[in-house]
């Protein structure tokens, strides 16, 4: 009967201690549950910021990359209106020296008049290729066609070159050319 009964405790305790782990097992698995879930909802939540923080990642530089298209399409532009600004000012220069002799000897006159009235005791230089269209000029190598007045004592000098001139003009006119030339829609493309 002890023996029965040892038995019969002994399957009880098994049995509550089965019945107990079971519990626990239940339980464990509630809060692995939770725990899974919480971790799941945190690594959604993060996923999530990752990807709104992708997105405007990407949309920062695509509106980067969009910007640095328009400068460098802005630059170009600018680059051939200027290119073509100095063509304009180069083909000025260029029909100035097809000019006939006469044309060029007035020219010259006129530069050389015009320097003269600023300089006393002036001295009138041309290049040499032009010597012979201006009277009383000396020869010199300015590489140039036009004239350097300068005073005898050699303090004032007045460069009326086409090289210097042309300089002088294109500060002054470029706007004016680069309005002529770049018209759109009847009224002037400015520089953007």
């Amino acid at each position: 009967m002890i023996e029965i009964g040892l038995k019969e405790l002994e399957a009880k305790i098994r049995e509550d201690g089965e019945n107990e782990i079971k519990k626990i097992n239940a339980e464990t698995k509630k809060e692995t549950e939770v725990i899974e879930r919480d971790i799941q909802k945190k690594v959604d939540e993060h996923m999530d910021k990752i990807r709104r923080d992708g997105k405007l990642e990407m949309e920062m530089v695509r509106r980067r990359i969009i910007a640095d298209a328009n400068t460098k399409v802005s630059e170009l532009i600018n680059l051939e209106k200027n290119r073509l600004v100095g063509k304009a000012f180069k083909e000025a220069e260029n029909r100035i020296l097809d000019l006939k002799d006469n044309e060029k000897i007035k020219i010259l006159e006129d530069l050389s008049d015009e320097g003269k009235g600023s300089v006393k005791d002036p001295i009138v230089f041309v290049d040499k290729k032009y010597k012979g269209l201006l009277k009383g000029a000396e020869s010199s190598n300015l590489n140039d066609f036009g004239v350097v007045v300068m005073s005898k004592d050699k303090k004032v000098r007045i460069d009326n070159t086409m090289g210097s001139r042309l300089e002088q003009l294109k500060i002054k006119l470029k706007p004016r050319v680069a309005s002529v030339l770049f018209v759109e829609n009847g009224t002037a493309v400015s520089d953007r």
